[in-house]
This record gives C-alpha cells, sequence and structure tokens, in this order.
C-alpha cells in the first residue's frame, strides 16, 4: 500500500510542475507578443512622422513658388494649404481650427478642404503678418491608443524693396553686399562716389548680438556678398586694407530692413610714393662703372634697382644704395607717383635702350610698343601710375602739376621734369646737351 500512494503522489507532483510550466509560458508569450506589438506601433508612429515631414517641406516649396508667382501672403486670414503644384497661387482657406494639437481632434477634421488631406494626414497653415512666417502643420490620429499628433515647420518670408503700390514679396532672405571701390588720391573721402572695384580685399561681416560670422575676399568687381542674414538684425562689415591703399573709413554697421540686399560701400584712397631721380655720369673708371660715359637721367620708386645697368643707385649720391661707387648719382625726389592704379590713371613705363644708354619712360601703351619695335627699346616693367595729362595744365586732378618730357638727341638722354627746370640749363658735366620740350605728357603729385 506504502509503494501505490508514493507513485500516486510522485504524479500529481508532475502535473503541477507541467501546469507551473505552461503558466510561465504562456506569461512570456503575453510579454513578447506586447513587446514585440508595442515595438511595431513605435516603428508605424516614426514612418507616420516622416511622411508628415515630407508633406511639410512639400508645403513649403509650394509657398516659395506661389511667393514667386506674386501672391500677398497678408492676404491669407485664415488656415490654408496649397494643394495644387501647377498653380501654387490658387491656396485654398478654409476656417481656422485650434493650434494646438491636443485639442485638435477628429471633430475638427472636417474642417479641411479635400484638398488639404492626405490620406489621414490633415495639412494646415497660418500666416503671421508680423513676422512673415508661415506656420504649417501636419494633424492626424496617431496609431493604436496613441491620440492626436502634429508636425509642425516654420517658413519666413522676406520682403523685397517698397514699390509704389504695396509691398513685393520675395524668395530669398536678405544679403549684405560690400563694394571696396577705389578712387583717387585727391578725391576727398567724404565726397567718395564711383570707383572701380578692388579685388581680393577680404571683407568680414559680424551680427552683433547674434551668431553669424563670415568673411570672404572681393571677386573681380571688388564685391562680396553675405547671405542668409535675418530681417532687422544689426550686422558690422570692415576690411583689412590691402597694401597700396589708405581706407576712407573704418568699420560700417546696418540694421538690415526691407530690401533683400543692403549694400555697403568702403572707398580706399591709393597711396603716393616718392619717384627717385638719378643721374648717370662719367664715373672716370670706379671699379663697378661701365668703360662708357653715362648720360643718362634714371627715375624710380625703389632706391635698390634689380636690373643691371643701374650701379649701385646713390652710392656717390649719399642717399640709398651700397656698395662701391657707380655709375648713377642720386638727385633727389622729382615728384610722386601712386603705386597702385585708381580709375583714370595709366602704368608709368619704363624702357631702356643699352646701345645709347638711355632710359625712356611713358604712360601711352603705343608709344612704349614703338620704343621696343622700332627703336631697341627693352621693358623694365613700370615706376607706378601717373593720370595722363589733361590739356588743362593738371586742374583735372589736385595736387599735381604737368611733367614735361624732353630729350637730346646729342646725348640721347630723356628727362622729365616740372615746369620749373629748363635741362638746356644744365652743365655738360650734368648731363647738358641741345634738349627739345617735347610738351607735358603725365600729372604727377608734388606732394606725398
Amino acid at each position: 500500500m506504502m509503494k501505490r500512494f508514493s507513485i500516486h503522489n510522485t504524479i500529481g507532483d508532475t502535473i503541477v510542475e507541467v501546469l507551473v510550466v505552461l503558466a510561465v509560458l504562456g506569461l512570456a508569450f503575453s510579454i513578447s507578443y506586447a513587446t514585440a506589438n508595442h515595438a511595431t506601433l513605435r516603428a508605424r508612429n516614426s514612418e507616420e512622422h516622416s511622411e508628415a515631414l515630407g508633406i511639410l517641406k512639400s508645403q513649403v516649396d509650394l509657398a516659395r513658388a506661389a511667393v514667386a508667382k506674386g501672391i500677398d501672403p497678408s492676404t491669407l486670414l485664415q488656415s490654408f494649404c496649397i494643394s495644387d503644384p501647377a498653380n501654387p497661387q490658387n491656396v485654398q482657406q478654409f476656417t481656422a481650427v485650434p493650434a494646438s494639437a491636443a485639442t485638435d481632434d477628429s471633430t475638427n477634421y472636417p474642417n479641411y478642404p479635400a484638398g488639404c488631406v492626405s490620406s489621414f494626414y490633415h495639412v494646415s497653415g497660418t500666416y503671421d503678418s508680423s513676422s512673415n512666417i508661415i506656420d504649417f502643420r501636419v494633424r492626424w490620429t496617431g496609431i493604436g491608443k496613441l491620440g492626436p499628433q502634429q508636425e509642425e515647420l516654420t517658413y519666413r518670408i522676406y520682403k523685397l524693396t517698397a514699390g509704389g503700390s504695396g509691398i513685393g514679396l520675395g524668395d530669398s532672405p536678405p544679403q549684405i553686399k560690400v563694394v571696396v571701390r577705389s578712387i583717387s588720391s585727391t578725391t576727398p573721402c567724404a565726397s567718395a562716389s564711383g570707383g572701380s572695384g578692388v579685388v581680393g580685399t577680404t571683407v568680414s561681416v559680424v551680427q552683433t548680438a547674434g551668431p553669424y560670422s563670415g568673411s570672404s575676399p572681393t571677386d573681380g568687381s571688388g564685391t562680396a556678398a553675405f547671405q542668409n542674414l535675418i530681417q532687422g538684425g544689426l550686422y558690422t562689415a570692415s576690411i583689412g586694407t590691402p597694401p597700396g591703399f589708405t581706407a576712407c573709413s573704418g568699420p560700417q554697421s546696418v540694421v538690415i530692413g526691407t530690401a533683400d540686399v543692403t549694400e555697403i560701400d568702403f572707398y580706399l584712397q591709393s597711396n603716393r610714393i616718392p619717384l627717385y631721380r638719378y643721374y648717370g655720369f662719367n664715373a672716370g673708371g670706379g671699379s663697378a662703372a661701365p668703360s662708357y660715359v653715362c648720360t643718362d637721367h634714371f627715375y624710380a620708386i625703389s632706391q635698390n634697382d634689380p636690373y643691371p645697368e643701374v650701379y649701385h643707385l646713390g652710392s656717390q649720391g649719399g642717399s640709398g644704395g651700397t656698395g662701391p661707387p657707380g655709375c648713377y648719382n642720386y638727385e633727389g625726389i622729382e615728384g610722386y607717383v601712386m603705386n597702385t592704379q585708381p580709375p583714370g590713371s595709366l602704368p608709368f613705363y619704363r624702357l631702356y635702350n643699352a646701345g645709347v644708354v638711355d632710359h625712356f619712360y611713358t604712360t601711352d601703351i603705343t608709344r612704349a610698343n614703338d620704343a621696343v619695335n622700332l627703336s631697341g627699346y627693352t621693358r623694365e616693367g613700370n615706376e607706378g601710375y601717373l593720370y595722363p595729362y589733361d590739356g588743362a595744365n593738371c586742374t583735372t586732378h589736385p595736387g599735381t602739376a604737368p611733367f614735361y618730357e624732353w630729350y637730346s638727341s646729342t646725348v640721347a638722354n630723356h628727362v622729365y621734369v616740372l615746369a620749373s627746370e629748363n635741362p638746356n640749363n644744365y652743365s655738360l658735366a650734368d648731363g647738358g646737351g641741345t634738349f627739345t620740350n617735347y610738351g607735358a605728357k603725365d600729372c604727377i603729385f608734388t606732394s606725398p
């Protein structure tokens, strides 16, 4: 008896264990199903939000197209949507719905026109005239028990220049256009206007109390543009003054108004530099001098000229140059040229004829070419920039005086002087000869 009882008791224990296992497995399956179902709901909800964002981006694109076709957003007094890509200006307006997604349940959805409903997504936009912002929203009832869902995207409409009738509206954010111009050194900064663009000037624009900061070199027209700015923002523009110029002003600040483009002009005055004068004399066999007798006047903006025919400029004249005695003697500053080229000026070309030991200068490119092609001269660059003679005693360019060209065929020597000097009065030792005055060719500055 005892043995049978023991067997029955074991069988009862086994049934209980099976039931417990089945219960555990059922619970596990229930948890797994709930987890999988929740994950599926989350995945679908994520997909729905992505689809809603795609609809919003489409509405922004259509809004841009509508603005380009001349729609006036101030007429958008209700909720609206844009449903016709071929005619985006044909906006569908309808009674405003609550702005909050929490209160925008299905009872509001019948207010939406058919064109503003895509599947179960409901599209609306509202325009705020104070900020020129369109607020687009896509609303729908979420899957399962997630309730009302919403995605939102805003688009700012930037005003263009006000016209005679109403305000035209544009599609692009405001921008600042900085123009850097070169003006004559004789033009007062206070009355600066016009001028030619200065290429490669570094321009920086910084927003005051804001994150924007940009830097750009000027292009071929002397312009640098800065885009995607904010209407009403305060911005400060500054430039790095390039060599050879003096800036007329420091940094300039502007507040972006209703204009699509706000222009800031910087003016640079071209700097004047000395034009040094030397005379080639008979060096008497100095260690660095040639064997021939020098009879040449030489002009340069450098006191250490790189060309081989110039033997240690000024080494006997007491100014500039180094080394043993040379052929050319320093005679002082003849006048002042510009080391950059403002509008209306020309390069002061320098040429040299080794056969007759003569330097020739001109701002006339035709004469320079003829000297090379017909008279045996070679080019040696230019010595700054001058204004060509204006035929009116250089009154067109204040601060300048006529620069006369003289030439002596007897000693093959070109001389360039002001009106107060006559080369025919030179002694033989100073290059004297029979000189002919060929008139004023250019206007040279008489002071720095």
